[in-house]
């Protein structure tokens, strides 16, 4: 198995090759990197993406036919969540024990159905990377993006985006536009510049909640609120946050079913981990269920969504007292 950050535009694509993980940054970057040769006027009719795949049948047809500059043409396809039939399966893997020559297949399999070309596919892991791994990559953009950036500040802009690269790259993008004095980028221009990841606010103030640091605590909540951040909306966060920390905290899956299952990154699960630890799981159910019991007399108009998150934290504080 190739990791999706060895790709480079210099690497060789194979005839097939399995995308796995759903990472999107990596998943994008796999697909530039595999067809990096393609020159840009040749693409519109060199490349043609499945999306989603619902019929093998004509996928394999593409396939098979010759290019029009006989340089071969790209298959991508992506989107597909039904399950592989027999017949399908059949098909496409007879195609790729076999591919035609210069043509290329790309499979973008996020949902884990085409398993049955594996033994036949070079597959490329676009899973989720570690935290390190991610914040060298950002150190990586700040430079080739002329810009000096520390690590207190590389650290705050990954926390902010959640540690999406694709965002991380964007904001980058948006800080060099800005042309920072002598191209220093410290903490106080991201604070500035760069809008917190709500989500990643609310695990933050949940660490710093089950951590007993009440002012920190206070501080991340007056932030969220200073953002625009509506109360109704936070509470739904935090909500949703603690119930994320409860299955975490009882769960035995791994970091990358427990982030399909939930609906959210890997970078989270590990995050949440590390938050969860702090707590009972019974502590958990029991601060779950209190915060649905205040969402849910907020929206039946029982509480107003200002008491109920003023509530909400008041009890969350208390149970790290």
């Amino acid at each position: 198995m190739i990791e999706a950050y060895e790709l480079s535009s210099d690497s060789v694509a194979a005839p097939v090759s399995l995308l796995t993980g759903d990472d999107t940054y990596w998943i994008e970057h796999s697909l530039g990197a595999l067809t990096s040769d393609i020159p840009v006027a040749e693409r519109e009719y060199r490349i043609r993406v499945f999306d989603p795949c619902d019929n093998i049948s004509e996928l394999i047809s593409y396939l098979n036919c010759y290019s029009f500059t006989g340089d071969g043409n790209v298959a991508i396809v992506r989107g597909r969540k039904a399950k592989i039939t027999a017949a399908d399966a059949k098909l496409l893997t007879s195609y790729c024990a076999a591919p035609a020559e210069g043509n290329r297949l790309i499979i973008c399999d996020t949902a884990g159905v085409f398993g049955c070309v594996t033994e036949y596919a070079v597959t490329i892991s676009c899973a989720a990377v570690s935290e390190a791994r991610v914040m060298q990559i950002t150190k990586d953009a700040f430079n080739a993006a002329g810009l000096t950036a520390d690590n207190t500040a590389a650290t705050l802009l990954v926390n902010y985006c959640s540690s999406d690269l694709g965002r991380i790259c964007r904001e980058i993008d948006k800080l060099s536009a800005y042309s920072p004095e002598n191209n220093i980028v410290d903490s106080k221009l991201i604070a500035a510049m760069v809008a917190p990841d709500a989500h990643a606010k609310a695990y933050e103030l949940t660490d710093a909640l089950s951590s007993g640091k009440r002012d920190a605590a206070a501080d991340i909540l007056a932030q969220l609120t200073a953002s625009g951040s509506a109360p109704a909306y936070l509470l739904r966060v935090l909500s949703g946050a603690y119930r994320n920390l409860l299955h975490v905290r009882i769960s035995s899956l791994d970091d990358a079913a427990l982030a399909s299952a939930l609906g959210i990154g890997a970078y989270a699960v590990r995050r949440l981990k590390r938050v969860a630890s702090g707590y009972s799981a019974t502590r958990l159910k029991s601060l779950s269920d209190m915060l649905n019991d205040l969402e849910f007399h907020f929206k039946s108009g029982k509480l107003s969504a200002e008491s109920a998150l003023d509530l909400a934290i008041g009890r969350l504080m208390e149970a790290t007292a």
